[in-house]
């Protein structure tokens, strides 16, 4: 945007050398011309940001060498590797430990996945669910899952559905559930998206299709899909996944 305001060039095939390189300096340059400052920035989701990004966000402040720059982060969600804490400055750092957004079984599953324990603020709820697949996970058990949280009275609004896989995506939103459709959030029926699109966001119900092939080594997408389920959390994936994550199944 600003670079569109200071009529600086702006390619509309971006690279992921252009986000990385370029268009830092292309923020600075453009709000430069433009006269662009700011009296506080608050970086959200900082662990998507590069070190680069961040400088380029300082340049932005107003003069004051006590302005405000606040970059709130959670490491365990950091999907896109951009290093985002190397070489960076900060000379204050608070650690938050409270959960305010799951209720306290999802928060205790979240945490498990990462061996780690929260002080859970949230409230009594529906214990999580873990839906077996055989094998990889098919477009039937979502639709079953989602079926599920239907009858049990969840509206189509209240619920989303998180995907490893672009594919799985794509093939649902094919798809019916009753008169339900399938579609992109913040449009109509029943949001289908990828873990990594919907970092950030939440909802009430989420349906969590897991990517066996990813469990091992890598739980991020996990940890970031679970901990989008405010009140209830249908996992779906292979019984094998289960260990990896610490889920152990209800007696």
């Amino acid at each position: 945007r600003e670079a569109h305001r200071a009529k600086l060039e702006v390619k509309k095939a971006k690279s992921p050398d252009w986000w990385e390189e370029i268009a830092p300096n292309l923020l600075v340059d453009a709000c430069a011309i433009n006269d662009t400052m700011y009296d506080a920035i608050v970086v959200d989701e900082g662990q998507d940001f590069s070190p680069r990004w961040l400088d380029a966000l300082r340049c932005l402040l107003a003069g004051q060498a006590d302005a405000p720059f606040f970059v709130f982060a959670d490491p365990l969600q950091d999907l896109w590797k951009r290093n985002w804490s190397h070489g960076t400055a900060l000379p204050f750092v608070w650690e938050l430990t409270r959960n305010m957004r799951n209720t306290q079984p999802i928060a205790d599953r979240v945490a498990a996945v990462v061996n780690t324990t929260y002080r859970g603020e949230g409230p009594a709820g529906p214990a999580p669910i873990w839906h077996v697949s055989n094998g990889e996970v098919r477009e039937g058990d979502v639709v079953s899952a989602v079926e599920r949280l239907l009858i049990e009275g969840f509206a189509p609004s209240d619920i989303v559905v998180l995907c490893e896989s672009r594919t799985l995506v794509d093939r649902l939103r094919e798809r019916t559930v009753g008169i339900h459709s399938f579609g992109a959030w913040g449009g109509r029926g029943i949001a289908v998206e990828t873990v990594a699109r919907f970092k950030g966001l939440e909802s009430t119900a989420i349906v969590l299709a897991l990517s066996n092939a990813s469990i091992n080594g890598e739980k991020t997408k996990a940890y970031v899909g679970m901990s989008r389920a405010r009140s209830m959390l249908i996992v779906i994936g292979d019984k094998t996944s289960q260990k990896p994550l610490n889920w152990i199944p209800a007696t």
